[in-house]
Order: structure tokens, then sequence, then C-alpha cells
């Protein structure tokens, strides 16, 4: 069971490759915390100026992966093991 922040919206039951796209965001580091659009000045930014959206199927969230793996965090999980 992971926890997720109140943005997190989940797919209905029955949509298999969502569920997939959301495993494999959160496999790969990005839990639903804001992320800001690349290439924004980041000195003018709102509250919720600026806020890059996630990816609404696999192909995207491949992308979304790729151009902002700065961003993904560590599994605390993995770390706790592992001490």
């Amino acid at each position: 069971m992971k926890l997720l922040p109140h943005r997190f919206r989940p797919p209905g039951k029955t949509d298999l490759k969502g569920w997939q796209m959301i495993s494999f965001l959160i496999e790969n580091g990005f839990k639903f915390q804001h992320i800001y659009q690349v290439g924004k000045n980041e000195l003018s930014k709102t509250r919720h100026d600026n806020y890059t959206p996630y990816p609404k199927n696999m192909r995207e969230a491949r992308e979304f992966i790729v151009q902002y793996k700065k961003h993904a965090l560590p599994d605390l999980e993995s770390i706790s093991d592992k001490a």
C-alpha cells in the first residue's frame, strides 16, 4: 500500500491500463508530487501556477519519466530495508 497526496485521482476499478500506468509512475519515483514545468520561470510561480500535468496514458508516462527524472523521489521503503 502506498500513501499518495490528495491530488491523486485513481482510475476506475476495471481500468487495468490506467492502474499499470500508475504503478509505473510510482515505481519510477513519481508519487504525484508537484513538478514544475521545464523552461518556465521559477521566480514568478504562484501557488498553483506552472505545475506539470501528470500523464494520461503509458506513452505519455514514459516521456514524462525521461523529461522529469531529476524530480523522481527515492523509494524510502527500500532505503530503510537496507539500513
